[in-house]
């Protein structure tokens, strides 16, 4: 898998998943919340995420782009 793909999956899939969870199963048990608000909750956790990431993904795709194919390509002497 290509350097920017993996990364691209990491950021928008892996951790918003992982952070939803880790949220929703802190709220469930340490803080004790109602299953709505713990929801709406850590929806929005996400959804501020994701924008965030996502204007920062705008602004560098193409250097990550750049930085994946030099990362593939075979080095010369």
């Amino acid at each position: 898998m290509k350097l920017d793909k993996f990364l691209y999956l990491i950021v928008h899939l892996l951790t918003p998943v992982l952070t939803l969870v880790v949220g929703l199963l802190w709220g469930h048990f340490v803080s004790a919340k109602t299953f709505g608000t713990n929801v709406t909750d850590n929806l929005s956790v996400v959804a501020i995420y994701y924008v965030i990431v996502s204007v920062i993904w705008a602004m560098n795709a193409e250097k990550i782009r750049t930085l994946a194919t030099k990362e593939t390509q075979p080095k010369t002497r």
